[in-house]
């Protein structure tokens, strides 16, 4: 299950680089979130997810949050707990308060995901924590390690310049490190 961040514009781009992750044993899902979308509830863009995990019952579950979609997969995870791996790439797992006002602005559903991921991250168990690998570049810009470090997960250094640049080289080049931790 990918969750992409908050560049709707790119999200035909993300779906042609994910044709590139699937094998026999593993199915994609992108969960298109609208982030822009200024009449579309946290609520709404949670169900979408939820709506996509029910149609894959009885599949391991992997998801994977990039940028924005961090949050979202926080919350994912903790409403179901059955997922084997939460994987965010670059992703802005927790820190609402390090987000601009006018990111909020622009994108109301985000700020109500950075709330709930503070809380949620604030009160995973160990084990739960122990099942999210964050992908993060120390020369991202946009999101700090800060941004996406959970106590307990594993966290995997990119040496990618930049925030777009590193989730591109992600989905592009880099996927087979990303399909090996899902698969793992």
């Amino acid at each position: 299950m990918y969750i992409p961040g908050l560049g709707d514009g790119y999200d035909h781009v993300r779906r042609r680089a994910l044709r590139g992750w699937q094998r026999s044993t593993l199915v994609v899902t992108f969960v298109p979130m609208r982030w822009h979308d200024l009449t579309e509830t946290y609520e709404q863009k949670l169900a979408r997810i939820d709506a996509a995990i029910d149609r894959h019952t009885g599949d391991r579950l992997v998801v994977v949050g990039e940028s924005a979609g961090g949050a979202m997969a926080v919350e994912v995870a903790a409403r179901h707990p059955e997922a084997a791996k939460v994987i965010t790439i670059c992703g802005k797992n927790v820190r609402a308060d390090r987000v601009a006002p006018r990111v909020y602005r622009r994108n109301p559903a985000f700020k109500e995901a950075m709330i709930r991921a503070d809380k949620r991250a604030a009160s995973m168990s160990r084990t739960a924590a122990s099942k999210f690998v964050t992908f993060y570049s120390p020369l991202d810009p946009t999101i700090r390690l800060i941004d996406t470090q959970i106590p307990g997960a594993r966290m995997r250094r990119l040496l990618t310049p930049g925030h777009l640049v590193s989730i591109v080289l992600v989905l592009l080049f880099l996927r087979p490190i990303i399909i090996k931790e899902a698969l793992r």
